[in-house]
């Protein structure tokens, strides 16, 4: 591994640049700049294209898309440019901004996938109630701010140049005392503590389907008839609901055949006291449009 004394030779600052060096080691590092840009490219048009679609439709998702914008907009065109020239940034306002949003991005992440699972997991429980997206992504937000924000001002640890000085982090060679509890209580509560809640609410989650679905409906064969057969109700809400759907489709048909009923007693009426064929054929041509009107408000 290249040392920082040694980084700091091969890598000269952005404002002492005067050529452009054709060595193999920067050569690399313009193929690395292209392909993390095309990376990001398409990481931004996918953010783009879910930050406007239906699937975004709570504060936790649209939170895990601004953490991406944070990290593409501000820290990887410094990175691409760094990489493109062999040349670092030499600029400690802008490490200690890099540092930050990297971190913030990487605990906000691992907090809102922690939340999404507990939703999921509430769902199913059906008591999805206990907590609302708009607090969860307030926790998550507070959470992330509280263990990266104190380290821009040098509290218990700070951010420095890493690697080869291209990207900024946390200094973890930081040996004093302040900076061992902090290094020690993010590894907790951050990375420990995440993972473990973050396995057992999937385990749980997996545990209750399994128990609500036969074997036979997790078959690839019971997937194709899923559409011919009733769902199966979860929770008392869903099912509520569906019956709520099949009252008010009864009082539709009931309504329906009573408007048919009456129809066609009129006709028998007239039938039978033998009115003309002109007004026989406009009643049959009413009855025929209101079927009609009846079958095309049933499809919808």
């Amino acid at each position: 591994m290249i040392s920082n004394e040694t980084s700091l030779l091969l890598w000269p600052c952005l404002h002492s640049i005067h050529t452009i060096s054709w060595d193999l080691l920067c050569i690399l590092c313009r193929f690395a700049s292209i392909i993390i840009l095309l990376i990001s490219i398409v990481c931004f048009t996918l953010n783009i294209r879910l930050l406007f679609s239906n699937r975004c439709q709570n504060s936790l998702v649209i939170s895990l898309v601004l953490a991406s914008f944070m990290v593409l907009i501000i820290s990887t065109p410094g990175v691409i440019i760094q990489l493109f020239t062999c040349h670092r940034h030499c600029s400690n306002l802008y490490c200690r901004i890099e540092g930050f949003i990297c971190y913030l991005s990487g605990c906000l992440c691992m907090l809102l996938f922690i939340m999404l699972s507990i939703h999921r997991y509430l769902s199913l429980c059906a008591h999805d109630r206990l907590l609302s997206y708009q607090s969860s992504t307030f926790i998550c937000w507070l959470l992330s701010m509280a263990f990266t924000f104190p380290l821009v001002f040098d509290y218990l640890n700070f951010y420095v140049p890493q690697g080869l000085n291209f990207h900024c982090g946390i200094n973890w060679q930081d040996q004093t005392n302040s900076s061992r509890f902090y290094m020690l209580l993010s590894f907790i509560l951050i990375y420990f503590l995440s993972f473990s809640i973050l396995f057992y609410v999937n385990i749980r989650a997996h545990c209750i389907v399994r128990n609500f679905y036969p074997r036979h409906c997790l078959s690839p064969s019971f997937s194709e008839r899923s559409l011919e057969i009733d769902s199966i109700r979860i929770s008392p809400q869903t099912g509520d609901f569906e019956q709520s759907c099949v009252n008010r489709y009864c009082i539709r048909k009931a309504s329906v055949r009573k408007r048919f009923r009456k129809d066609y007693h009129f006709l028998k009426s007239l039938h039978s006291n033998k009115i003309s064929n002109i007004s026989y054929i406009h009643q049959r041509c009413r009855l025929k449009l209101l079927y009609l009107c009846d079958y095309n408000e049933s499809k919808h």
